[in-house]
């Protein structure tokens, strides 16, 4: 049977998240409250380089770019897939 869908949590993008048409891309991102706000800041992690790791260990989930999408702006509302769903 297939998994359901991992719970997810809307927030606004802070900044924008990059991608390649046709190829669909997973965007590690950690969410920050900020009380002046009423969705959480949704805030990539570095995408290459050495803190690649680091960046998936300080990541609260994921947000997806659909392949026919070339990214997602800064200030959309986005669903972040959370890392700890079907433990």
């Amino acid at each position: 049977a297939p998994l359901p869908p991992h719970p997810t949590t809307e927030a606004r993008l802070d900044r924008k998240i990059a991608s390649e048409p046709g190829v669909r891309t997973f965007a590690r991102v950690r969410l920050e409250e900020r009380p002046d706000e009423p969705l959480p800041a949704a805030i990539p992690t570095r995408v290459s380089g050495s803190g690649v790791l680091s960046s998936v260990a300080l990541a609260d989930g994921w947000v997806v770019v659909d392949e026919a999408a070339e990214g997602i702006d800064a200030g959309d509302t986005v669903a972040v897939q959370d890392w700890e769903a079907n433990q």
